[in-house]
């Protein structure tokens, strides 16, 4: 079993396979344009069934690859793994160095760890370009995916969508395929449809607990803490939402108590009804100084997860104790 070769608080890791199908993993192989397998035994439970119209596969072993009607990679690299894996990358960063005339190596990724040295490659030896939509554009995309897939979802449903997958045309049009099966028969995906199936959704939950923090409730917020642990959040999602929501009362910090309603959702970028308000609202009862500590004590935090293995409880419940302190920089 390869569990634990990768850390499972990391961005890039989505879990293993379970045994039923139409898990996270499934959702990922299914939308692959290819697949590097690495160890894989076809005597352990398939995480995915390979078939001809499907993605190309990898297979990076000590033994060649067992071929059969489930599994029939079209590149082997058999050896000794580590040796592989950083032949692989000499390979690429080879190629990078002198790239084959008339010919475009396109990589793309949802998200790059600047600590790697993947990254530092391609940062030198490639034009490495960020792509990203606002909330209007990418709920715009989300309706035309529903009407591609046979649904339709309401405006205010495709903003939330966009909203809390942070504008992401690839985890939308996922999202969507789920939920065009859940509301087949339904006149159109609603909000509470998309709150009702969405993981993701749970993040406006997160943001209450945000403006706990700031406003230094912390009985209230090691209660919060607890109903979002038993309900299966992680702590590194949870940190990672809580960060946005003290970058936007911290914009919000910066504007007029009074400013227009319209204008203040363009500028925070959030458009859910209510939403930008109350940012604003709970901005200015924090002052700067500790809205930034608060953001540092989280950065520290995010780092601390993705470096270590803590236990998630102790782990969150000493955060909720710094963010909340007289200072919370102490």
């Amino acid at each position: 079993m390869g569990k634990g070769a990768v850390n499972g608080n990391s961005d890039l890791y989505l879990g293993t396979a379970a045994l039923s199908s139409g898990d996270y993993v499934h959702f990922a192989s299914d939308h692959a344009d290819l697949i590097i397998t690495v160890g894989h035994d076809t005597v352990e439970k398939p995480p995915f069934i390979m078939h001809a119209s499907g993605p190309e596969v990898v297979h990076v072993d000590f033994n060649p690859a067992d071929i059969d009607q489930i599994y029939f990679p079209h590149v082997e690299v058999v050896g000794d793994i580590a040796d592989s894996m950083t032949r692989i990358a000499a390979a690429l960063e080879e190629y990078l160095n002198s790239p084959a005339p008339f010919t475009i190596l396109l990589i793309e990724a949802a998200k790059l760890d600047g600590r790697l040295k993947f990254f530092k490659l391609l940062s030198e030896k490639a034009l490495v370009v960020d792509l990203s939509i606002g909330t209007e554009s990418a709920a715009a995309l989300a309706e035309q995916m529903a009407k591609d897939l046979g649904a339709k979802i309401d405006r205010e449903a495709a903003i939330l969508l966009a909203d809390i997958l942070n504008n992401e045309p690839a985890r939308i049009r996922i999202e969507l395929e789920k939920l065009a099966s859940y509301t087949l028969g339904h006149a159109s995906i609603t909000s509470a449809d998309v709150e009702a199936l969405v993981v993701a959704a749970r993040r406006n939950t997160v943001w209450q607990f945000a403006d706990m923090l700031a406003s230094r409730q912390r009985d209230a917020a090691l209660h919060f803490l607890d109903n979002l642990l038993r309900e299966g959040e992680q702590p590194a999602t949870i940190v990672g939402a809580l960060a946005f929501r003290y970058r936007k009362l911290i914009e919000a910090r910066a504007l007029s108590p009074n400013t227009n309603p319209f204008q203040l959702k363009q500028l925070l970028g959030i458009y859910r009804e209510g939403e930008a308000e109350a940012a604003l609202r709970n901005a200015h009862r924090v002052s700067k100084k500790d809205l930034l500590a608060g953001l540092i004590a989280l950065a520290e935090a995010d780092s601390q997860l993705k470096s270590s293995n803590p236990n998630p409880r102790a782990f969150m419940e000493f955060l909720v104790a710094r963010l909340t302190s007289a200072s919370s920089a102490a």
